[in-house]
């Protein structure tokens, strides 16, 4: 207002606030857009101020995961929403770290207005909105199905060891069972062939040899079926001492030069002379033994089996390789497994005994606990196969 005496006009400022105006708009409508993504989620959204106390609740939400009127989440606090015993005092302690750390990760149980609980993925976040202020944000979402899942597998888990320990038992009980009955059939038969043979005639001899060779295959299998189970058990342990891997071959091979002559091989050996390290000879035997007499009867005759042994990193790698029928790709993931047994036909392989499908499960645990590794490699059937394992190089 201009005055003259009296009133003689009106003079204004005019003050451009347009962008101020879009930029409330725009706020407001964020606000909103945030509003009703919030209200809309499955995830419950709480902020609280820096005494705890609830700032925001996307209480639709929350009313419709717990089952509560949206009303009732607008006056508690978070720890009101907590529940379940087990969860209090832990909760506790890991906000007290959060608040040090500036955020914090955790699971809990909410109860549902129905009386039952839910698990939650619990994410926390401080932050500061000003110099002195904090603010907590925390997001809330539901895993309940997931740790549902979590136990019934670890019950699972927790059935197959109590089925695996069983079978393991009732495999040891059996084949001790088994040993009496085999022992006298042994022990006669091996009498009737050596001090009655004269008075046999020759199909009699043949009806005991068989019997005596089937009670051979039954002892076999019995202790690959006790072997088997110690090793499972986990409780066996390795009496290594430095000994010479080359020499432990070397007796390997003649003691299957025969087998090897029977089915027309040739064996062709390449092991560096002096491989010293730390094993049990006996245990390493029964793996070189295995893969030997595996290579000599899964190849067909006129073959040629190869042994090679070496220094490389630090471990002796030994190597025996075959031009036998070899192994299909999904083969592969079976040999090592207990009972792993694949069945071998045609090319002359039918008439060699089938073996207890334990040798190689064996031989695995074996070389793991002198911490080596074992493994196989092949192009496919008929291509032939290469079993490799390792002993890491140590001395006394």
């Amino acid at each position: 207002m201009i005055y003259d005496e009296k009133p003689i006009g009106i003079r204004g400022i005019l003050i451009d606030i347009t962008e101020r105006k879009n930029k409330e708009i725009k706020l407001k409508e964020s606000e909103e857009t945030y509003r009703i993504l919030s209200e809309n989620s499955d995830d419950l959204i709480s902020l609280y101020d820096e005494k705890f106390r609830m700032i925001y609740i996307n209480a639709e939400s929350h009313s419709r995961v717990l089952g509560y009127p949206a009303k009732k989440f607008l006056k508690l606090t978070f720890k009101m929403i907590i529940t379940h015993k087990d969860d209090i005092i832990p909760f506790n302690n890991i906000v007290k770290k959060g608040i040090e750390e500036g955020n914090y990760r955790y699971q809990i149980r909410f109860k549902h207005q129905k009386g039952h609980y839910l698990w939650f993925q619990i994410t926390a976040k401080f932050f500061s909105v000003d110099l002195e202020k904090k603010k907590l944000l925390v997001v809330a979402r539901e895993i309940t199905d997931i740790k549902q899942a979590e136990k019934n597998l670890k019950e699972s888990e927790e059935e197959l060891i109590k089925l695996n320990k069983l079978k393991s038992e009732l495999f040891v009980r059996t084949s001790h069972e088994l040993k009496t009955p085999l022992q006298s059939i042994k022990g006669f038969s091996d009498l009737l062939l050596t001090y009655h043979r004269s008075k046999l005639d020759d199909y009699s001899i043949s009806k005991i040899t068989a019997i005596k060779n089937g009670a051979d295959r039954l002892q076999k299998l019995i202790g690959d079926i006790l072997k088997a189970a110690e090793l499972e058990s986990g409780y066996t342990k390795i009496k290594s001492k430095n000994d010479n891997l080359s020499n432990l071959i070397n007796v390997c091979v003649k003691e299957v030069q025969g087998f090897a002559d029977l089915r027309k091989h040739q064996i062709e050996l390449d092991v560096e002379p002096n491989l010293i390290t730390n094993f049990e000879r006996e245990q390493i035997h029964k793996v070189v033994s295995n893969l030997l007499n595996n290579a000599i009867k899964y190849t067909p005759p006129n073959g040629k089996i190869e042994i090679n042994s070496n220094i490389k990193n630090n471990l002796i790698l030994t190597s025996i390789k075959d031009n036998g029928i070899g192994f299909a790709r999904e083969e592969i993931q079976m040999v090592f497994k207990q009972f792993g047994k694949i069945k071998r036909f045609g090319q002359n392989l039918q008439v060699i005994p089938d073996g207890t499908g334990l040798g190689l499960f064996i031989s695995k645990k074996i070389v793991e606990l002198h911490g080596g590794e074992i493994w196989v490699e092949s192009e496919g059937r008929n291509q032939g196969s290469t079993f490799y394992f390792t002993l890491p190089i140590t001395q006394d």
